[in-house]
């Protein structure tokens, strides 16, 4: 059950992302700005993002499914995506894109590419060769979205499968023994020889929600066992104050880095992958959900309630200095057995971004009010 407490703050962050999102539109590129920021005479938006505006397309169009009118109209955005789909140079954008095409009917008939762009992507495209995390589960999201589909006939379902086994097995490379997923493969690029063992909270959180999806659309119990291993430890290492912290050391299966901590963690990403986990494995992870919610209203390590209604944003992260922050790492890179956090000279960062707007409306648009079920069609 959801308290009413807990109901307030789902609405009411449901509310703001749908207006926020509407500023951070730019009309003139069919597309979403890369950030806001604060200024004297409010906000700014600054640059352009192709990811930002795919993440935040399939957040309004998650709204939409639920009965809300979307911010914007949708049609030159989704039409922009599909006429310059061919051009992607990212898996995760690709992946990306097909997740949010299975969430329109067939007959619109979004996905215009040739089937030799996605079928290829694995081999071709810089992000899938290394190996990296974020995007293959995103890759991996958009396949098991797309075999969901109730339209879909079964020939192009084997297809998918095949292509997502093949994902699957290359995600869960990435995955050690502490349940934690490293950045990159540690074999295909030297940055991943000396970094891919020092993880983000994306590298967890994204992995969950596609290895639940993946395991509910095709029936693989191993893809589970995984996200459950994964979504376990980063509950175990949940801060006291509901904190979805930002650096993991995969093999250690430990927080690296704590700061900054990001709203987008705590109140649209963790939310969406554990709910999605809910549903795969019928486990209750519920409470590490609201715990980092409740962060973000100002329980947290400043009293400060980030959400700012009057400019429909929530503040990006609180977050130490560059070098408190490089000296925190190595600290507790050297010293592993370190259990407590520096939480001095602590700052806000006063911008945000539209693809947290985005993750939120996914996460939260269409919960009923006496579960974390999703009831929208």
């Amino acid at each position: 059950m959801i308290s009413s407490h807990r109901s307030s703050i789902i609405k009411e962050i449901v509310q703001l992302s749908l207006a926020g999102l509407g500023q951070m539109y730019l009309p003139d590129h069919s597309a979403f700005c890369f950030r806001t920021k604060r200024t004297a005479g409010g906000l700014s938006r600054v640059g352009i993002s192709r990811t930002n505006t795919l993440i935040t397309s399939i957040g309004i169009r998650r709204a939409e499914i639920a009965g809300y009118q979307a911010p914007i109209e949708m049609q030159p955005v989704i039409r922009s995506l599909s006429e310059s789909g061919w051009r992607f140079d990212k898996i995760g954008d690709i992946g990306l894109y097909l997740w949010l095409s299975s969430m329109f009917p067939v007959h619109e008939n979004l996905l215009k590419w040739p089937d030799v762009l996605i079928e290829s992507a694995l081999d071709n495209l810089k992000d899938a060769r290394e190996r990296r995390t974020m995007e293959l589960a995103w890759f991996l999201s958009g396949l098991a979205e797309t075999a969901d589909r109730r339209d879909l006939d079964a020939s192009k379902k084997r297809t998918l499968l095949k292509l997502a086994m093949r994902t699957f097995t290359l995600l869960r490379a990435n995955q050690e023994s502490s349940g934690l997923f490293r950045h990159m493969s540690f074999r295909n690029s030297v940055a991943g020889l000396f970094r891919s063992h020092i993880a983000s909270f994306a590298d967890q959180i994204y992995p969950i929600y596609a290895l639940s999806r993946f395991s509910e659309v095709f029936g693989i119990e191993t893809a589970l066992d995984s996200a459950l291993s994964c979504a376990n430890r980063i509950c175990e290492l949940q801060g006291p104050l509901g904190q979805w912290w930002w650096h993991y050391d995969a093999v250690g299966g430990r927080v690296v880095g704590p700061y900054p901590v990001y709203s987008v963690h705590q109140d649209a990403m963790a939310p969406m992958a554990l709910f999605a986990i809910n549903s795969a494995s019928g486990k209750d992870f519920n409470e590490p959900v609201f715990r980092g919610l409740n962060w973000i209203t100002g329980q947290n390590e400043l009293s400060i309630d980030l959400r700012e209604r009057g400019l429909n944003v929530i503040w990006r992260n609180i977050h130490q200095s560059t070098v408190e922050r490089y000296f925190e790492e190595s600290r507790m890179l050297i010293f592993p057995n370190r259990k407590t956090f520096s939480s001095q000279r602590l700052n806000v960062l006063f911008e945000c971004h539209p693809y947290h707007l985005g993750w939120i409306l996914f996460a939260f648009a269409g919960r009923t009010n006496t579960s974390c079920s999703f009831s929208g069609a």
